[in-house]
């Protein structure tokens, strides 16, 4: 299980999002926290803008066509299950997820919790 801390701001915006999501698609949407790595666009000008590091939030029918082990499950308040993305970036590692100034917000640290803190409940 990986070392996820989702906190109370970043869990009340999936589960509010959620919840117009529900509305639009039906009850079996899941949200999906997607990481992306810096990339770069060029515009037909010439200009070139860059896209920083972050988590982009969508949400997804788990039981439509998805390869799961490409996402890692966690729950967040309620019971609430939430897929990261990619799988290899939040199996190791400590990470903590935050929502503020109107985005999502990923540190990452290389320790580990020692076994005996970990709840595999």
């Amino acid at each position: 299980m990986p070392d996820v801390f989702v906190t109370p701001a970043a869990a009340e915006k999936i589960l509010r999002d959620k919840e117009i999501f529900v509305n639009l698609r039906g009850p079996n949407v899941v949200p999906r926290l997607d990481y992306y790595v810096r990339s770069y666009s060029t515009f037909k000008d010439g200009q070139i803008v860059e896209h920083g590091d972050g988590l982009v939030l969508s949400f997804v029918d788990p039981s439509g066509e998805m390869h799961h082990q490409d996402y890692v499950r966690i729950e967040i308040e309620g019971g609430v299950a939430v897929l990261l993305g990619p799988a290899d970036h939040f199996r190791k590692g400590l990470h903590s997820i935050d929502w503020r100034d109107r985005t999502f917000k990923l540190t990452t640290s290389d320790w580990q919790l020692p076994p005996f803190l970990k709840d595999d409940g």
